[in-house]
């Protein structure tokens, strides 16, 4: 970071630490409405800042950066979901796959480097016959033919909500599927992006919802409470997190 200072070097080290190697990396961006009143003693002047709507913004530009700084600049698809909601500006909606939302906007949306593949529902989706192992096998059947669809060299990342919450209610994925799509990822070499609105850090429990998947994640985006990322690029937190974190 620039700007550092010992409380945020703190709390990355804590997160760094308690991921028992999830996460390498731990950067920080103030969002949010905050200040004295929120923080007392903390601040002395309010800031206005990022929305998640931003956050997911950041993790669009900062996931091409890193191809770019990789030397492969024909990285610049991207691949989410259907019945998926990242935020509400027209990059996050383009990435995003919420009709009603979109509808408005849809002339002017980007469709040439952002595509979609099914959502994990398989209570909604799964086929008459069709197990929940079956069911997973044909969504990464469905991803992995979208990568070699675009060509693996002009992909930048799969993006996903652990648990999608503003299109389907709070619906968690099959057993097994994020650990199968990020299998997929790590074969294509495509970055693995995971959107934590409604499970991360002081929604679902204190540790989010990634850390359950294990070994090492590529970039993981906390929301509303907080915005992170790890691994190979890194993002942003909510500095009311802090004082959660202080009392764990």
């Amino acid at each position: 970071m620039q700007l550092s200072n010992e409380p945020a070097e703190e709390l990355a080290q804590f997160l760094i630490d308690e991921s028992k190697g999830v996460f390498s990396l731990c950067g920080f961006v103030c969002g949010g409405n905050f200040g004295a009143r929120s923080v007392p003693g903390a601040y002395s002047r309010h800031t206005n800042g990022l929305t998640g709507s931003e956050a997911m913004e950041a993790v669009i530009k900062l996931a091409r950066q890193y191809w770019l700084e990789k030397k492969q600049p024909r990285r610049k698809n991207f691949i989410a979901r259907h019945l998926s909601f990242h935020g509400n500006t027209v990059a996050t909606l383009s990435l995003a796959h919420h009709a009603a939302r979109r509808a408005p906007y849809e002339a002017i949306l980007d469709h040439d480097n952002f595509f979609h593949v099914s959502p994990a529902y398989y209570k909604r989706f799964g086929k008459q016959g069709e197990s929940e192992k079956d069911y997973v096998q044909r969504l990464v059947k469905e991803l992995e033919d979208k990568i070699l669809e675009l060509g693996p060299e002009t992909v930048v990342g799969f993006v996903a909500e652990t648990v999608v919450g503003a299109t389907t209610g709070a619906v968690p994925a099959p057993n097994s599927y994020f650990k199968a799509m990020r299998e997929v990822c790590e074969k294509y070499d495509v970055l693995f992006i995971l959107d934590e609105v409604m499970s991360g850090m002081g929604r679902r429990s204190l540790p989010p919802r990634c850390t359950s998947l294990g070994e090492r994640l590529t970039l993981t985006v906390w929301k509303a409470w907080v915005r992170y990322m790890h691994g190979r690029a890194s993002e942003i937190t909510h500095l009311r997190i802090f004082k959660l974190l202080r009392k764990a």
